[in-house]
């Protein structure tokens, strides 16, 4: 993985204001044992539809602990950072104290995971969003070997992009999440790996001036990642919090109900027992990952790879 490195000046600036303006108010603000507070960055882009998912998970679990915890508030700075860069601040605490985000052995260094998947598996299925010029380019593809032939696009600091480095696949990094989609547009590489809750909206919010995108009709990657809620190592309390409103979610199947009315359709649109789906594997991922807690995960992607 990537060692945290320094910001440009400009965000760099940014966040030294921030953590001045709020430096009279933090301790208070954070320590208030009546007021929960949690603080966290804002999401990539305005085409970003996946973050109204996970607030409004947190939103329940954070409503549903109430009962035990209290009253909370929770506040977003106008600022989007790479994962290094949050996660690193996350380990101090000071600006942010939690963010959500694919599992890494890494992260876990850095911040406290709630080991609930709150996506419930559905970011383990990767749907290769291409060019239409493309589409012959895949035909015939069968084995991981194949696929590895081809270059994939991905935003840069992404985990995808350094697992798929690791197993030897050429990957081209982007700065910019809607940057990516123009690039494929323009044949820079051949793919884009997206989840399956990711492809299908991606692609219709830019069918306007990307009408050259599609989702490849045969394939699909599998790489087991689960997505949860991470919380500064200085908020003990907060993670006790939040898993037990998750747990409260997860006894009255809310998770399920919520998964539901986001992804069903996705699901249903991706077909994943009629793809062929190729294994590229995770070394990233925690041996403390739950897997035996069935509840947790989608039963409709209890499907094992073909390759």
């Amino acid at each position: 993985m990537k060692k945290v490195t320094f910001c440009s000046l400009g965000y760099l600036a940014l966040l030294i204001c921030l953590l001045f303006s709020s430096s009279v108010h933090a301790q208070s603000d954070f320590s208030n044992q009546e007021i929960d507070q949690i603080t966290m960055t804002s999401r990539q882009s305005e085409l970003d539809v996946r973050e109204e998912y996970i607030s409004e998970i947190l939103d329940l679990a954070l409503s549903l602990s109430k009962d035990k915890y209290g009253e909370y508030v929770v506040k977003q700075l106008p600022i989007s950072m790479p994962n290094d860069q949050t996660f690193y601040e996350l380990s101090l605490g000071k600006t942010i104290n939690l963010a959500m985000s694919g599992a890494t052995t890494d992260k876990d260094h850095l911040a406290i995971p709630i080991r609930i998947p709150i996506r419930r598996g559905i970011l383990n299925y990767r749907l290769l969003v291409i060019n239409k010029n493309k589409q012959a380019l895949f035909k015939g593809i069968t084995s991981f070997a194949q696929l590895k032939a081809l270059t994939a696009g991905i935003h840069a600091n992404a985990v995808t992009a350094e697992i798929m480095k690791l197993q030897g696949f050429s990957v081209v990094e982007g700065a910019s999440y809607d940057g990516m989609f123009k690039q494929l547009s323009h044949n820079r590489f051949d793919y884009i790996p997206r989840g399956v809750h990711e492809a299908y909206d991606e692609l219709q919010l830019r069918a306007a001036t990307l009408d050259n995108l599609m989702i490849e009709p045969n394939l699909a990657i599998y790489m087991p990642m689960p997505y949860y809620i991470y919380v500064s190592p200085k908020f003990p309390r907060l993670v006790k919090r939040i898993e037990y409103g998750l747990e409260k979610m997860i006894e009255q199947k809310l998770i399920k109900t919520i998964f539901d009315k986001y992804y069903a359709e996705d699901v249903a649109r991706a077909n994943l027992a009629q793809r062929t789906i190729i294994d590229i594997g995770n070394p990233f991922l925690s041996s403390k990952t739950p897997f035996q807690r069935k509840e947790l995960w989608i039963d409709e992607y209890a499907i094992k790879p073909t390759n």
